[in-house]
């Protein structure tokens, strides 16, 4: 039995039969194929009780909220701070409690969001008003946080090795910003928003358009949580559940797999198929790996719309929000006897092709066709094999506006970083040059400009160009079409 729900309203379907649910325990079973409209209550988002945990010099601290006044425990805390110098000191944020506007912004060197916002805020830093300061804070150790610091001239001074902070703000995610107004949290958010304009609206008392961070859930707890009842199947010994339920109130994209069960979380449906055939279409270079013929208004309930991706503007971050509300499902699948990954696969796309029938009047399946694609070939294997990998050297990607390296990695590394790149020039980027194994090199050039891209290629012995080339490609279609 298979059930399929999402956010608003929901369709309950079933090959044998059906659920209208209004409460957990008031089922009607129906003998025939229905189609219902249900209004299914969404998972509670109850506040988080505030935690109490032991601070410096055995205080206890007590999480804060929009519109809680930081108290004087919190103003006086000694902390480290280190520059991209650096330079080490110990200061509290009672230096900084005259100011009108104090953010602190909560970061880790892995998080590249994080620290593009960093340097998108020092390199204008002169335009921020003196009334407002942004702090960053890490729980990285001084060596990291100064190396990160120091290689992206982000000239603002990071608290490090903190286990403090974030016990005032707890927080699962990165970026995560707290904007303290006149001694009292304003707002918490994500950072996407966050501008030199919006910092110095908010020092002179001017609306600002920010949205709160979307609610969290770590990884333990998400395991934990209870799953919709679902029915089952008995296919001979055998005892199969599966559903595809409402995404989660939270701001979480995962996947738990065990060796009875498999989890997809907030998932589109087009993420969900692309999982479904990631062994025919592998995830690296798999943008633009999909051949459309069905209706634009069917394809936008599948497919998260470009328009709405990091445009950091109010409107389309609201607009977004709503979207992933709508269209975005949870997939849980377990059994009483172990199923190995293949099996997995194939139940998730039998589930898959239940759904696309049921709702949208679709089908869809891998094909190999001729398409136009950006290709990465070799264009002088003499030159090239120089940057081949020899040593056991950790491998590493950089990457900066202008600039792109790779250290003791595959050459997919470069192919996924350029479909990622550009995926609104609509082609896929693959790689046919036949190599497998690791490349050094450094690339300086403009990667969202793949002339560019395969002028600076040249020195390695590589290019970039538009083919057609026949690769596997998922398509989608109106069913009836080719039937």
């Amino acid at each position: 039995m298979t059930h399929f729900y999402k956010g608003g309203s929901e369709l309950p379907i079933g090959t044998q039969c059906s659920c209208l649910q209004q409460t957990k325990s008031n089922c009607l079973k129906l003998s025939i194929l229905i189609w219902g409209i249900v209004m299914f209550s969404m998972f509670s988002l109850s506040a988080q009780t505030p935690r109490k945990d032991s601070g410096a010099d055995g205080l206890s601290i007590k999480s804060l909220e929009v519109g809680s006044i930081i108290e004087n425990q919190l103003w006086n805390m000694p902390l480290k701070t280190i520059d991209h110098t650096k330079v080490e000191k110990t200061i509290t944020l009672q230096k900084y409690r005259g100011k009108k506007l104090l953010i602190l912004d909560f970061w880790t060197v892995w998080c590249a969001p994080c620290i593009r916002k960093l340097k998108e805020l020092s390199a204008s830093q002169t335009l921020i008003d003196t009334n407002a300061v942004v702090i960053p804070v890490t729980i990285n150790d001084a060596h990291a946080a100064g190396r990160i610091l120091q290689q992206n001239n982000i000239g603002f001074s990071s608290i490090y090795a903190d286990s403090l902070l974030r016990k005032y703000f707890p927080h699962v995610s990165v970026p995560h910003q707290i904007w303290i107004k006149d001694g009292r949290v304003a707002y918490i958010t994500d950072g996407n928003l966050t501008s030199v304009a919006n910092i110095n609206k908010l020092v002179h008392n001017k609306p600002v358009h920010l949205l709160p961070k979307s609610a969290e859930i770590n990884r333990e707890e998400l395991r934990n949580l209870s799953k919709p009842d679902i029915d089952s199947n008995r296919i001979g010994q055998v005892i199969l559940s599966s559903e595809f339920a409402k995404s989660l109130p939270y701001s979480v994209f995962a996947k738990f797999d065990t060796k009875y069960s498999l989890t997809l979380y907030n998932h589109s449906v087009l993420g969900l198929l692309l999982h479904a055939n990631r062994k025919e279409i592998p995830f690296v270079g798999m943008r633009n790996r999909v051949i459309w013929n069905v209706a634009d208004s069917t394809r936008y309930w599948m497919e998260l719309p470009a328009e709405l991706i990091n445009t950091k503007e109010y409107e389309k971050e609201n607009a977004l929000r709503a979207w992933k509300s709508s269209n975005l499902y949870c997939y849980y699948l377990k059994s009483n006897e172990m199923l190995d990954e293949q099996q997995k696969t194939d139940l998730l796309k039998l589930d898959l092709a239940k759904l696309l029938e049921l709702k949208f009047n679709a089908r869809s399946y891998v094909a190999t066709s001729r398409v136009e694609a950006w290709c990465l070939y070799i264009r002088d294997a003499a030159v090239f094999k120089k940057c081949y990998s020899k040593s056991g050297a950790t491998g590493k990607i950089k990457a900066d506006k202008g600039y792109f390296s790779l250290v003791n990695r595959p050459l997919q590394s470069l192919v996924s970083y350029l479909a990622d790149n550009n995926y609104k020039d609509k082609l896929p980027v693959t790689d046919v040059t036949g190599y497998a194994g690791n490349v050094s090199m450094d690339l300086y050039a403009d990667t969202k400009n793949l002339c560019a891209v395969d002028a600076a290629l040249q020195r390695y012995g590589l290019g970039i160009k538009r083919d057609t080339i026949a690769l596997p490609m998922l398509v989608i279609e109106r069913r009836g079409d080719h039937d």
